[in-house]
């Protein structure tokens, strides 16, 4: 299945695609994850159940996000030569670190990588979101980037949900991956952070 509507400057059509498309379904099933999250919170059965599943696993998730939302960007871009635009340098100096700080948590369980982390996680969500909106709407770009690498520039697209004749409109771009990843982070942070208070509570 390919979910690709549009990429540019690749220099392997295939090691593009497979690197888009997995990209594209890991930022789907965070997606997914979040929606499960909203959905369990209203059934105190299915909350339970999803507890059992989860927060075993929720420092390695923490860590295994940003760890994996780093890994690709650096692919994208050392790789596919996807170049980097000020925005994304950006997301990438909230990400990377991101990833270190939750190896530490990962590693023990750590209340102040968790301040770090939710601090980081939300700035770089806000960039990311700032970013997938200019990318949407050049016009409303108010950074001065570099003219040879635009903020507005589009690597690909993903998830088409128009096609009409050659013009094709995708969801999700390299911004958008960022910002789930960011998001999803987030999520998790809360909903531990929420089970720990109920935990002490009694």
């Amino acid at each position: 299945m390919n979910f690709v509507a549009s990429a540019a400057a690749q220099p392997d059509e295939l090691r593009a695609s497979l690197a888009i498309n997995i990209a594209t379904l890991l930022t789907i099933c965070c997606w997914i994850f979040i929606l499960i999250v909203i959905v369990t919170r209203f059934s105190a059965s299915l909350r339970t159940k999803f507890d059992e599943l989860f927060f075993p696993k929720a420092r390695i998730l923490l860590w295994l996000i940003p760890t994996t939302a780093m890994a690709f960007s650096l692919y994208f871009s050392e790789a596919l030569d996807f170049i980097p635009c000020k925005l994304c340098w950006v997301q990438r100096a909230f990400m990377y670190p991101l990833a270190f700080f939750m190896l530490l948590n990962l590693i023990k369980a750590n209340k102040v990588m968790r301040y770090i982390a939710t601090i980081m996680a939300t700035f770089g969500a806000l960039v990311a979101i700032y970013h997938a909106t200019i990318e949407k709407f050049p016009n409303w770009e108010s950074t001065e980037c570099d003219p040879s690498v635009p903020c507005t520039q589009v690597w690909f697209e993903t998830i088409k949900f128009i096609k009409i004749g050659d013009y094709s409109q995708g969801l999700l771009t390299i911004a958008g991956m960022s910002f789930t990843a960011f998001v999803t982070v987030l999520v998790i942070l809360f909903i531990t952070k929420e089970k720990k208070k109920e935990v002490a509570n009694g």
